[in-house]
């Protein structure tokens, strides 16, 4: 595996790490504090940034497959 690799894999885990948090931060706030005759802005924050952080995630995962695949082109006799 790559410096890159290592990197992207690394970022990757710390993107679904942060989503998995401010998810349960989310649920946590609207379970801890409902409000029925409005949305809770706080709330929809909390779960919109967990949205990006696990697109962000699957844009790494992307990246990773792209690079794994120009690494095997360019060196078709090395495995990783």
């Amino acid at each position: 595996m790559s410096d890159i690799a290592i990197i992207l894999a690394s970022v990757k885990s710390t993107f679904n790490e942060l989503a998995k948090q401010t998810e349960g931060l989310g649920m946590g706030l609207l379970n801890a504090a409902p409000n029925k005759s409005k949305p809770n802005k706080s709330v929809q924050y909390l779960l919109d940034i967990s949205q990006c952080l696990t697109t962000l995630a699957t844009q790494c995962d992307e990246l990773l497959h792209k690079v794994e695949d120009n690494s095997q082109q360019s060196s078709p006799g090395l495995k990783n």
